[in-house]
Formats: C-alpha cells, sequence, structure tokens
C-alpha cells in the first residue's frame, strides 16, 4: 500500500483507488495476512502495467509458487474487489497459505489505520 516499506513493488502500476475485499485480516508481524471469512479487508486497487513481469516480481515477494501453490506462502488468487465508488472488479490477491491461529486478529480489516497505532 502507497505509504508502506513494499509499495515500490508496485512503482510502475497504476493507482486505482481504495477498495475492500470479503475476508479477515491478521498480523503477522510487520506484515498483514489476507485469511478467507466474514468481514471486509480494506486495500488499494491497481492496474498492472507489465501483468506478467508484475506478478512475477509480486509473486517472488509473496512466496507464492504457481507450480506449487499447497507449500506457498501466500496463494495467489482472483477475487471480487469492490472500490468505495459501488464498483466491484476481479483482482489478483495474495492469500495467506499457513496457519494463522495465534495471529492476532486485526478487527477492522484496514492495516492502515492498525499501522498508525503502533
Amino acid at each position: 500500500m502507497r505509504g508502506f516499506d513494499l509499495h515500490h513493488y508496485l512503482a510502475s502500476a497504476t493507482f486505482i483507488g481504495d477498495g475492500w475485499i470479503a475476508g479477515r485480516l491478521v498480523a503477522l508481524g510487520r506484515y498483514p495476512g489476507l485469511l478467507d471469512g466474514n468481514g471486509k479487508v480494506s486495500g488499494e486497487i491497481y492496474l498492472l502495467e507489465d501483468v506478467a513481469a508484475s506478478l512475477e516480481s509480486l509473486d517472488d515477494l509473496e512466496e507464492f509458487d504457481p507450480a506449487d501453490p499447497q507449500h506457498s506462502v501466500y496463494v495467489r488468487s482472483v477475487r471480487d474487489v469492490h472500490g468505495h465508488d459501488g464498483a466491484i472488479v476481479r483482482a489478483w490477491v495474495y492469500v495467506y497459505n499457513r496457519d494463522a491461529s495465534a495471529a492476532p486478529l486485526i478487527e477492522n480489516g484496514d492495516w492502515r489505520q492498525r499501522a498508525k497505532k503502533n
């Protein structure tokens, strides 16, 4: 997300707007993890200029191996993302693929608000 350490991975992408996805958000130390579930998780929507190159770079960052998704730290999948303007777009998201039972739940689903408190 804009303003965070790893945003430079999206330097060539175009920011479309803020949005949300159905799910739950947990704190995994310095980074969040999206989980399936009920609730809303806030995020940002981007248009990738070079989709293949961007996904390769993001897959590496998120430790996703398309050839071995079951052993990947995050799994990339296409989900419905709701823009704050009411539009719904299909977008790539990374879902945490490890046991998160001990990870603190971010009740409001907003990593940016959580980071401001810490």
